[in-house]
């Protein structure tokens, strides 16, 4: 009888374990399945934490902000939007989960200084450890030329 119970406690660890395994694969897989769609976008992508923080910044942030991540990370939203316009990108304190907001006629800041036309998409949202606003800019500085 006790040989059988080890037995039957065996078979279902190792089934839990190739279980906890296959999970943990489709977990890093689509982890990296957004993670290849966010670094390749040709939009900026930039996630804050509700302190306004950057936590999250794509290669196309990179180009068109001219900062690279290390050098944004870290750092407040008012660097990046003049403080004239600083007030659009407020949100009310408390929950952000569930915000989504689309803004345009803006400006944003490069590193450089320059200023230059953006809209963009917001959407705030709620994980384990804090709440964040992911934001998606799209420089419209040719379509307000023509």
């Amino acid at each position: 009888m006790r040989l059988s119970v080890m037995f039957f406690v065996n078979t279902v660890t190792v089934l839990l374990s190739e279980s906890l395994l296959e999970s943990e694969e489709a977990v890093r897989y689509s982890e990296e399945k957004y993670r290849r769609i966010i670094e390749t976008a040709r939009d900026a992508i930039i996630t804050v934490d509700s302190d306004g923080m950057v936590v999250s910044w794509n290669r196309g942030a990179e180009d068109l902000f001219g900062y690279s991540s290390g050098d944004a990370a870290g750092k407040p939203l008012e660097t990046f939007i003049p403080a004239e316009h600083i007030e659009k990108h407020r949100f009310n304190e408390g929950n952000l989960e569930g915000i989504s907001k689309f803004i345009d006629d803006v400006e944003a800041t490069r590193r450089d200084g320059s200023r230059f036309p953006v809209e963009l998409t917001v959407v705030g949202w709620h994980y384990m450890d804090g709440d964040y606003v992911t934001a998606v800019i799209r420089d419209v500085s040719e379509r307000k030329k023509g």
